[in-house]
């Protein structure tokens, strides 16, 4: 019960976006703008906040940071093996592929992790997300490009290493990593205004996750995103479980591991799939279903990590 006390109003959330959307109190514009103040203010702010006034030694877990990449580089082989057995179009094996790993860690992940374990989750998960995000990025970038029709000229290795950089979620947990590392000085103003902010991030990503749902962008696709969401919400974190057997991690550490890798498929992904010549329709498709099934998976797997 306490699970879906704190669960039901985060995917709440996203519905009241959807249906705001519907009855058009909210223009599709707007949510574009929204999602702008998110992704390069509220969100940064957020991560830097959290990281910064956090402990560096004490919240940096290297050998769940291993873990999860061990999971995913497993998951892309299985995803890779399915798509030569599905004989899929080159076109959609990239997005297939790119679906059954890239989470919504920033946006569901985080608002999950501090309604469930509180504000120290958002420490552990700013950093563990400073590391697995430009990783994760980095192989859907080569994923897509290999099976795309995209130009591979642009997406040279300096190319790649200038999109992370720039991005602004790597950005913030950088400076936030170095800030705690070095235990710097926030001056108060700047810490009142960070906190204040940092408080509109997580209700307003929920409202944009929500704005950005849309059915009918689901045709005749429905075994397929069936298929990459079983592998993202399910056996992905599965396998980071399964992996944990074997290595020391803090039990802590390993919830907020789980409900990270548990999180539906990120909306950017439909952004590196326009981009990289891959198929539109299936990655807005995996998108749509992975979220709409996260609603029953993520609160089982909360159900099933009260046991660790």
């Amino acid at each position: 019960m306490e699970v879906l006390k704190a669960v039901v109003p985060i995917f709440g959330i996203i519905i009241l976006g959807y249906i705001l959307i519907k009855i058009r109190f909210l223009s599709q514009d707007f949510i574009n703008e929204l999602n702008k103040f998110v992704y390069f203010v509220a969100l940064p702010s957020l991560l830097f906040y959290k990281i910064s006034k956090s402990s560096f030694e004490e919240n940096l877990n290297i050998n769940l940071i291993l873990a999860a990449i061990i999971s995913t580089i497993i998951v892309i082989s299985i995803s890779y093996i399915v798509c030569k057995i599905l004989n899929l179009k080159d076109t959609k094996k990239g997005v297939f592929i790119q679906a059954t790993f890239r989470g919504n860690v920033a946006y569901i992940g985080f608002a999950i992790s501090l309604a469930i374990f509180g504000g120290k989750a958002l420490e552990v998960a700013g950093l563990f997300a400073g590391f697995y995000i430009p990783l994760t990025n980095i192989f859907a970038i080569l994923i897509l490009t290999y099976f795309g029709k995209a130009n591979v000229k642009c997406y040279t290795l300096p190319c790649i290493a200038y999109d992370i950089l720039k991005n602004p979620i790597v950005l913030s947990s950088a400076a936030g990593i170095f800030f705690s590392k070095f235990n710097l000085f926030i001056p108060e103003i700047l810490d009142k205004f960070l906190d204040i902010i940092s408080c509109t991030a997580l209700p307003l990503a929920l409202l944009v996750i929500g704005g950005n749902i849309s059915f009918e962008k689901i045709k005749e696709e429905f075994f397929i995103p069936s298929l990459t969401s079983f592998f993202k919400l399910i056996l992905l974190p599965a396998i980071l479980l399964f992996i944990t057997k074997f290595i020391n991690i803090k039990s802590f550490d390993l919830k907020i591991g789980v409900i990270l890798l548990s999180t539906p498929t990120a909306i950017t992904s439909f952004v590196f799939a326009k981009e990289l010549k891959g198929d539109e329709d299936l990655a807005s498709s995996a998108i749509v279903f992975s979220t709409a099934l996260s609603v029953i998976t993520i609160p089982l797997w909360l159900l099933y990590l009260q046991k660790y």
